[in-house]
C-alpha cells in the first residue's frame, strides 16, 4: 500500500497536502503501481547540496528523485519551479507538473533521449488531465 509523506514549506505553493498527495496518487493509478514517497520542499541550499552530492552539478534545480525500490524520496525547491514555468502558468499547477515529474521518475522513466522524453511526456500529460478535470 502507498504512503505519503509531505514535509517542508509547502504552504506558499498555495496546495494543500491533500492536492499534493492527489497528485501523486494519480500517478500510482496511471501506472498502477505504488510505493511509499516522501515528498520535501526545501530552500536552494538544501536542493543545492543534494544536486552536488547525487549528480555532481553545483548548482540549485527544481526536482530531484531518489528511487529505493519500495520507496521513494522526492525534493521540490517552489523558488526555481516558479522561475522556470511558463508566464501564464499558476506556480500551485507547476508544482504539480513538476511533482508529477519527479514521480514518474521513481519509477523508471526519464528523458535522456528522445524515445524515452516522449514516453514520460506523454505519462505526464495523461496524469495531469486526470487530476486536472
Amino acid at each position: 500500500m502507498a504512503n505519503i509523506n509531505v514535509v517542508g514549506d509547502f504552504h506558499k505553493s498555495g496546495l494543500t497536502k491533500v492536492e499534493i498527495e492527489k497528485a501523486v496518487k494519480a500517478v500510482f493509478d496511471t501506472l498502477d503501481k505504488a510505493k511509499k514517497i516522501n515528498i520535501a520542499f526545501v530552500d536552494a541550499r538544501e536542493i543545492q547540496k543534494q544536486n552536488l552530492k547525487y549528480r555532481k552539478i553545483d548548482k540549485p534545480t527544481d526536482v530531484l528523485s531518489f528511487d529505493y525500490e519500495d520507496e521513494g524520496d522526492i525534493l521540490l525547491h517552489i523558488d526555481l519551479i516558479d522561475e522556470f514555468k511558463e508566464t501564464s502558468e499558476k506556480l500551485s499547477d507547476a508544482i504539480l507538473k513538476t511533482l508529477i515529474h519527479g514521480s514518474l521518475h521513481l519509477f523508471g522513466y526519464d528523458h535522456e533521449n528522445k524515445k524515452d522524453y516522449d514516453i514520460m511526456k506523454k505519462t505526464e500529460d495523461k496524469v495531469w488531465e486526470e487530476i486536472s478535470k
